[in-house]
């Protein structure tokens, strides 16, 4: 091995955990947001990921002052979620949060097309921090008990911290 290809893998392997990620988040971000423009509704055959349990209908209740603030083209009140890239803890989490995965985080995934089913719709809504940021809002159902109820059957639960 040569000294250069050396000093590549010590970069590659010393180098902070949450950059290892950027570069997945970037080809992502062009395959899945291509055409996407905030405001609009996803594709049916995207993936959508949230922090917290599927079987915790609590999990999708609004914050006021939170989940009714607009962000950006997107005023309906709703609860935030991200495009899926990997469905992994290390990528997804720094993602959403902008910190690396912690003991009891827990990562559930759902299909848009599932989400409708459940009542509601899922809109692109890109942060400044967070270009797959989406917005999950009522559409037939609200965020009342059946709702939130209908919404949690339709996430399954990927991966827990431990």
């Amino acid at each position: 091995m040569t000294i250069e290809a050396i000093k590549a893998v010590r970069e590659d392997t010393t180098r902070e955990p949450m950059r290892s990620t950027a570069a997945r988040q970037r080809e992502a971000l062009e395959s899945v947001c291509a055409g996407l423009r905030p405001g609009e509704p996803l594709p049916d055959q995207l993936e959508i990921v949230v922090g917290g349990s599927n079987n915790h209908p609590g999990n999708f209740v609004l914050r006021p002052g939170i989940d009714d603030a607009p962000i950006g083209l997107v005023t309906t009140p709703g609860k935030s979620a991200a495009m899926a890239t990997d469905l992994t803890l290390e990528t997804e989490i720094p993602k959403m949060f902008g910190r690396l995965p912690r003991r009891g985080d827990t990562l559930s995934g759902a299909f848009v097309e599932d989400i409708r089913a459940a009542g509601f719709d899922v809109l692109f809504a890109p942060t400044p921090h967070n270009p797959f940021h989406v917005r999950i809002v009522a559409k037939t159902h609200m965020f009342d008990a059946a709702g939130r109820e209908a919404l949690a059957l339709a996430f399954d639960r990927i991966v827990r911290q431990r």
